[in-house]
């Protein structure tokens, strides 16, 4: 089984996220498939999905970005509308501009 798993930047602790076949849309409201409560975060921010055995991320036209920190890499990769590979141990970073720790949560597969 392959997991996001929340690290840091909200309130309370999220539980990891099972992540398969299904696409997964995270976000702040009820029609996001994966709730993340937070102001910084768009109704629907981003989306995961598989393909060919590997796990693709798309951000949904966010006010704020995704961005990924990929597992040997420090700087962070803003994300478009266009699908990107995630692999392993890559973290996706929700900025809150400042004003707040940034939300993180990284691949575990």
């Amino acid at each position: 089984m392959d997991f996001l798993v929340y690290e840091s930047g909200l309130d309370k602790h999220m539980p990891p996220v099972e992540i398969g076949a299904a696409a997964l849309v995270f976000g702040r409201t009820e029609v996001s498939d994966v709730l993340i409560a937070s102001p910084f975060v768009s109704g629907r921010h981003f989306k995961i999905s598989s393909s060919d055995g590997q796990y693709r991320i798309t951000d949904m036209d966010s006010s704020n970005g995704t961005f990924l920190r990929r597992t040997h890499a420090d700087e962070l990769e803003k994300l478009e509308s266009t699908e990107v590979i995630l692999n392993s141990g890559d973290r996706i970073v929700l900025t809150t501009q400042g004003k707040g720790e940034d939300i993180v949560f990284c691949l575990h597969t």
